[in-house]
């Protein structure tokens, strides 16, 4: 299937007949370098453009490939090598064709030149890690609802290695970054070592558990980002947009914002993959960066672990990597600055294809090879897994430390559920005959205490012995 037309070796031909050479008229036009020379200088030429072995799946045929395979990207079903591979088998064998393929699957080499063929549509990408919650969160309802309308807008979070310490990122959608703040786990003040080495006017802190809370945000809030706001714009109004933390919102935080004209606005829930900048250009790199000082720092400190006292030489180490080229693209890429929600709405995914109506092809045989790879019939192991987590559970009683396995937790099982059952049939049948088996019981306990002697213990024995003695 050629990658040129009529038109580009008429065009490649007369470039060479106004004095271009051959190879720079084939590189300009696109035509291969041999075809074109062929064509100049008459050597084994057929009159057909392209002409060559002709390939396994008509053109037609591959372009409705091509057009599923990037609908399916579109919904969150990107396929791999081996899934495009299953795809075309099915395809084949659906229609009927004999090909030379073993059983009709598609060679390595085929799908390198099926790829080549059609590279203006079709790249390999590492696909991004998508939740079905974040997936089903971003909505049209929520694209719409969902706008700001200010030039200068603010965005934080917090990014947490290990639940030890949390690290508040702010930026504007200018690409200026404001110190770090840093968020220790203790349950006391912190010292003077946990605060020296990191960027220059980097804020510190403790929480008990070593996550953001509402106080500890509030003071940041109160002491950085207002006094910091106020001074670059002098009470004009600015917008700070976050990523959903409710804890991070208290009274006092709200009525500093209300006075001093800052709007705070609270991303949807489940959907910062999308609108937050730092999800959408910033953090990626950001770990890339941090990767990178982490493994510096092991090998010149001998594998020294990153304590408090040098996490703040590295979050400087890594302040200093941070790109504003990367916050202006977050803003530009979540369509908060400027305002654009068709940004948002190329990162939205459709449901699922569960059914032939859905997937947008006329080809029936197309359809059906689709959904045999992404919906193919269930195995005896799946049902059986899928059946064992619909289940009844039942808790096997066992020792501290005890170990158990499959068939003796079964036995276990079967033995206790013989227990229950002959204690039943010793119980009484009905309600009454409980409550007159409980009557009698008490009243045997009552008759029991009535009738019992006290005897003397041994202290008394040896009292009364020695006073006989006297």
């Amino acid at each position: 299937m050629p990658k040129y037309t009529e038109e580009d070796l008429g065009r490649a031909k007369k470039l060479v007949a106004d004095g271009f050479t051959v190879y720079k008229a084939a590189k300009d036009t696109g035509v291969p370098y041999e075809t074109l020379r062929r064509h100049i200088f008459g050597i084994n030429v057929t009159g057909s453009t392209g002409s060559g072995r002709p390939t396994v799946l008509t053109r037609t045929e591959e372009d409705k490939l091509v057009e599923i395979l990037a609908y399916l990207a579109r919904q969150a079903f990107p396929l791999d090598t081996s899934d495009i591979c299953d795809l075309v088998q099915q395809f084949l064998n659906n229609l009927g064709r004999e090909t030379q393929w073993k059983d009709n699957r598609p060679t390595r080499f085929w799908l390198s030149r099926f790829k080549a063929r059609h590279a203006g549509v079709l790249a390999s990408r590492k696909p991004e890690i998508l939740t079905i919650t974040r997936a089903k969160s971003l909505t049209e309802e929520v694209v719409g609802a969902f706008s700001i309308k200010s030039r200068d807008a603010y965005l934080k979070t917090a990014s947490c290695g290990k639940a030890t310490y949390s690290v508040l990122f702010c930026v504007n959608a200018t690409g200026n970054y404001f110190p770090p703040f840093v968020v220790y786990k203790a349950k006391r003040e912190p010292f003077d070592s946990w605060m020296r080495g990191g960027p220059p006017g980097t804020a510190y802190g403790t929480t008990p558990s070593g996550w953001m809370e509402g106080n500890i945000f509030e003071s940041w809030f109160q002491t950085i980002f207002v006094p910091e706001i106020t001074k670059k714009h002098d009470g004009q109004p600015t917008v700070l947009v976050y990523d959903g933390h409710g804890s991070h919102m208290t009274y006092r935080t709200a009525a500093l914002a209300k006075d001093n004209n800052i709007t705070v606005v609270c991303l949807p829930p489940h959907t910062s993959h999308a609108i937050q900048p730092l999800d959408v250009a910033v953090f990626k790199p950001v770990k890339v960066a941090w990767a990178q000082i982490l493994k510096r720092w092991q090998r010149e400190s001998r594998l020294v672990a990153v304590d408090k006292s040098v996490f703040p030489t590295l979050i400087s180490q890594l302040w200093k990597e941070l790109d504003p080229v990367h916050a202006v693209a977050g803003f530009r890429g979540s369509g908060l600055f400027p305002v654009d929600a068709e940004k948002v709405r190329s990162r939205m995914v459709g449901p699922a294809s569960t059914s032939r109506d859905d997937i947008l092809s006329p080809d029936e045989a197309l359809q059906d090879a689709v959904l045999s790879v992404l919906s193919p019939e269930q195995s005896s192991e799946t049902k059986a897994a899928l059946a064992n987590k619909t289940k009844r559970r039942s808790r096997v009683q066992n020792k501290s430390g005890e170990v158990l396995t499959s068939e003796s937790s079964l036995q276990r099982l079967e033995l206790e559920a013989a227990k229950r059952a002959e204690k039943g049939k010793k119980s009484p049948s009905s309600q009454q005959d409980r409550k007159l088996s409980k009557k009698r019981e008490e009243k045997g306990k009552k008759r029991s205490s009535s009738h019992k002697i006290e005897k003397p213990s041994a202290k008394r024995k040896v009292t009364k012995l020695t006073t006989r003695s006297k």
